[in-house]
This record gives C-alpha cells, sequence and structure tokens, in this order.
C-alpha cells in the first residue's frame, strides 16, 4: 500500500509538473500572439480605410533602422508634396532577420494592399561572409518557436549575466560581445564551479599551470567582490613565463580599465596587447574594446588589430569613418572600396538567398518595388546581387551613399547617427532619418507619375 501510494503521489507530482508547463506554455503563446496583433490591428486599422482610387499606400520593410524611424519622416514629406494622397506603412521591427521577413510579407502584402514596397533589409543578417563564431544557447533560442523553451533559455542566460556583472557591464553596448562573452564564461565558470586555492595546487603539481592560472584569474574577476584580485593576477600573469597564451590576461585587463576609467593604464596595456597578443581582437568583443582605444593607438596600431577583427567589412567601415571625421576623404574613400569589395567578393549566400527569394514573393502580386540601400553603402551590391534575376528590371533602387558621405563631411557623426552598430552607420537620428525619407520621396513621386 505505501508504495502504490509513494507511487500515486509521484505521478501526481508528475503529472501537475507537466500541466504546470503546458499552463506556461499556453500563457507565453498567448501573450505573444496578443501583443503581436495588438500592433497590427493599430496598423490595420489605421490604414484599411485609406485606399481610395487615387490613393498611394507605402509598405516599408526592414529592421531597427525601418521600425519607428524613416517611415515617420517620409509620411510627413509626403504628405508636404501631396496631402492626403499618401499612406505610409511601417513594418520595421527591431531584430527581424531576412528569414523572419520571408515567412511574413505575402501576409503583410495581403492584409495591407500595398502600392509600392520598400526594402531596406539584411543588416542583421550580414552581406559579408566572415568566420562566425556563435553561443549555441542563442542559435536555440533563434530555431525554437516553443516559447516555454524561450523562457528557460533567457532565464539561463539571465543568470549568466548576473553572474559575469564585469563582463557584461563592460560589453553592455555591445550585443554581438555578450554573446560572445557569455558563451566563453559559461565554459570558463562551468569548469571552475567548484575550484579553490586546494584543487588549483593540486592541478598544478599535475604539470597544468598555464591552465590553472587562467582558470583561477578569470574566475576572480567573475567575482563581484575579487574582481580586482583577478585584474592584479592578470598583470602578474603577464611575466609567467609558463603562460604562453595571454588573450584572457589582456582582455581581463584592458576591460577592468575601460570600467575604471584608466586612461594611462589602459594605452600602457594596449600597445602591449597588440605587440605580443593581437589574436585578443580576433572576438566581436574586440569593437567594444577598440571604440576606446582607438584614440590612444597609432595608425599602424589600428592596421594590426583590424586586420585581425572577424567582420572585416565592419572593420574598414570604422576606419573610413574615422577618416571622414579627420577631414581626410581620400583615404575614407578607399576604406569604404575595400568595405565594398569584401562584400562583393565574399558574400553571404544565405542572406543573398533569401533577400532574392522575398522579392521573388513580392513580384507575383504585382506591386512596385524599391530596394533602398542602408547610408553610406553602394547600391551597386544590391544590383549586383540581384542582376540575373528575371524580374530585375522591375525593381527601382534606391542610393543612400553620397547623401550620407557628404552630410558626414559637413557634419559630426552623432548628429546624423546615434551609434555605429554596423561599423559605417548606425541607428539613425533625426537629421539622418530625414536624409533617407528625402530620397526615398524623390522616388517614390517620380514612380507614382506613370
Amino acid at each position: 500500500m505505501n508504495i502504490k501510494l509513494i507511487f500515486k503521489k509521484i505521478l501526481l507530482m508528475f503529472l501537475g509538473l507537466i500541466l504546470s508547463l503546458v499552463f506556461l506554455e499556453i500563457f507565453l503563446q498567448s501573450a505573444s500572439f496578443t501583443v503581436y496583433h495588438i500592433k497590427n490591428y493599430k496598423t490595420y486599422y489605421k490604414y484599411k480605410t485609406l485606399k481610395t482610387k487615387d490613393s498611394v499606400k507605402i509598405l516599408c520593410i526592414g529592421e531597427s533602422t525601418t521600425g519607428e524611424q524613416y517611415p515617420i519622416q517620409l509620411q510627413k514629406i509626403l504628405d508636404n508634396i501631396s496631402p492626403g494622397r499618401f499612406s505610409v506603412i511601417d513594418r520595421g521591427y527591431p531584430g527581424l532577420t531576412l528569414k523572419k521577413i520571408s515567412e511574413t510579407i505575402e501576409a503583410n502584402i495581403k492584409k495591407y494592399n500595398p502600392d509600392i514596397i520598400i526594402y531596406m533589409m539584411g543588416i542583421n543578417d550580414g552581406f559579408y561572409s566572415p568566420v562566425k563564431t556563435s553561443f549555441n544557447g542563442d542559435d536555440a533560442f533563434n530555431k525554437t518557436k516553443i516559447k516555454t523553451y524561450k523562457f528557460f533559455l533567457l532565464l539561463k542566460m539571465h543568470i549568466l549575466s548576473k553572474i559575469n556583472r564585469a563582463y557584461t557591464t563592460a560589453n553592455s553596448h555591445s550585443k554581438d560581445s555578450i554573446k560572445d562573452n557569455n558563451d566563453i564564461i559559461f565554459k570558463q565558470n562551468k569548469l571552475m564551479a567548484k575550484s579553490n586555492d586546494t584543487i588549483a595546487i593540486n592541478l598544478t603539481e599535475e604539470g597544468k599551470k598555464e591552465y590553472t592560472y587562467l582558470k583561477l584569474t578569470q574566475s576572480y574577476y567573475d567575482s563581484e567582490n575579487n574582481a580586482y584580485k583577478g585584474y592584479e593576477m592578470a598583470v602578474k600573469g603577464l611575466n609567467m613565463n609558463f603562460i604562453k597564451d595571454k588573450k584572457i590576461l589582456y582582455a581581463i585587463i584592458l576591460q577592468y580599465n575601460i570600467k575604471h576609467g584608466n586612461t594611462k593604464a589602459l594605452k600602457f596595456y594596449a600597445d602591449m596587447a597588440i605587440k605580443e597578443s593581437v589574436d585578443l581582437f580576433k572576438n566581436y568583443y574586440a569593437y567594444f574594446i577598440y571604440g576606446f582605444i582607438k584614440d590612444m593607438i597609432s595608425d599602424e596600431q589600428k592596421k594590426q588589430v583590424l586586420s585581425v577583427m572577424p567582420r572585416k567589412d565592419q572593420s574598414y567601415g570604422l576606419l573610413a569613418i574615422e577618416s571622414l571625421k579627420e577631414g581626410n576623404f581620400e583615404q575614407s574613400d578607399k576604406y569604404f572600396m575595400l568595405a565594398e569589395e569584401l562584400r562583393l567578393n565574399f558574400p553571404d549566400n544565405t542572406t543573398y538567398d533569401l533577400y532574392k527569394s522575398i522579392i521573388k514573393k513580392t513580384i507575383i502580386y504585382k506591386k512596385k518595388i524599391i530596394c533602398m540601400q542602408y547610408p553610406v553603402r553602394s547600391v551597386e551590391s544590391l544590383k549586383n546581387m540581384l542582376k540575373n534575376e528575371d524580374y530585375y528590371d522591375k525593381i527601382t533602387f534606391v542610393s543612400n551613399e553620397e547623401t550620407f558621405k557628404e552630410a558626414l563631411k559637413k557634419y559630426d557623426y552623432k548628429d546624423i547617427f546615434e551609434d555605429q552598430f554596423a561599423g559605417d552607420f548606425g541607428h539613425c537620428m533625426h537629421f539622418g532619418n530625414k536624409l533617407i525619407a528625402e530620397n526615398a520621396a524623390k522616388v517614390i513621386i517620380e514612380i507614382t507619375k506613370k
């Protein structure tokens, strides 16, 4: 009887757990559905009665560089030109990828029945194909559609973030660096979770000095109360002959000095890192570190660092913008060209295939299509991507290259962009969005005359 009773209790507990997970999944799916469709309804309700014989609906598709960005300015410009004739529908969402756009484009076309579709998309996928590293948990997060699983993945990443606060604070402005640092730190913490000085001594006796020292240094630095001890160990470790690979030590030293604003120490150790361990900059958090040291190092050192960074087109983009700031327009053009050549010669084929599939799906509905390029980048790369498609002559291309390059010669970068996430451009300020909107408006007026 006792065994049966225990078995029933275990079974009930198991069923309770399953039901709890089911209800949690239902709740998360419902919440996601509600939020998504409330926004859809607001957009749809706003535009459903606007279609008249002479009206023109313009559907803007993209990610965070579109959502609540240039479409706002575009509507104002078109209203000034022809009041009441044009309706701009903003379907840009932060973090949107080409895969998601491909999955939803037909539904959006059917729902809004636009006359013109503007695409400015693909930056989240990337047009250049470097050797990539990724955080496995993040890959799983993007692939799964099960909200409960995503919830626990987010919870896991949140806990890791708390444990490694020193890293995530120092890298809070770079999403790519956070993913990569979490990957590295998670593996290291897993190995060091039960480590202490006694275990370290045992490992050292077994001849694992370098491994032990690096793991202990990282473990101390990751600890909120022992970060300075980790920093001290990193500095001392630079002079220890048995440590051959000093990338971890330099990463700790540079990030510690960035966090505490120690500019003299930062320059001193940045010089040493570039000379002795430039491979440190092969990771994505290097873009974060570079932003703090670029004004402290020589042009030759910049070339060394940027030559090993993983996203070389972005590296050239960074150099191009720096040259513009310095008034060296010839050098800037050179770096812009090098970035474009990389994207043309080493394209991300997955990005190309998805981009073309989206345009192909749109062509079926006989809508006017505008493929708009991002700021400062050449529209020729978009044309080159689509030139062999049978629908190529049905596309209108919009360039934002020269407009922005000229603006950057006259105005401060911060007057045009609020960040530099793409290397050669970032999310636009009001002025930047106005420049994009003006270029789009010119083309819209022209193609609606026909």
